[in-house]
């Protein structure tokens, strides 16, 4: 029975990480977030939309290109929200603050990446309480 629950901790774990991005953002006149997998594969061709600051529906929408990159100009300063998501349930929705002479300062990253790796250790917790579990039961036969 723990073996199955450590088993299951460790497939529900995987799941978790499957699904994150990790971006970077370069700081231009214009931001661009750069999109990839963990394994640096580009987000190619996905969907975006772009919120500015208090904005209810998306300013701006479009597909990311070929190296998985989202490119735009702001037009005034605040919070904007870019959310970039797949077919299949891969995504982020990354924050960049724009100061005043609408420049990119700061970026805020998805909490996806974070909770994959918690899950991850978690399970490896598990699994090594397992094996060790296991261990000591077969030496005391």
């Amino acid at each position: 029975m723990r073996y199955a629950i450590c088993l299951l901790a460790l497939c529900f774990a995987t799941l978790a990480v499957a699904h994150e991005l990790v971006h970077t953002i370069s700081q231009d006149d214009s931001v661009v977030i750069t999109l990839a997998y963990p394994d640096h594969g580009a987000f190619s061709y996905e969907t975006y939309e772009i919120f500015g600051p208090d904005d209810a529906s998306p300013r701006l929408t479009g597909r990311t290109d070929a190296y998985g990159r989202v490119k735009f100009l702001p037009d005034r300063a605040g919070r904007w929200r870019i959310r970039v998501f797949s077919e299949d349930g891969h995504g982020a929705d990354v924050t960049v603050e724009i100061d005043r002479k609408l420049r990119p300062k700061s970026t805020v990253t998805a909490p996806g990446g974070r909770i994959g790796r918690i899950a991850i250790g978690v399970a490896i917790i598990f699994c090594v309480f397992g094996a060790v579990s296991f261990f000591l039961r077969s030496r005391t036969k």
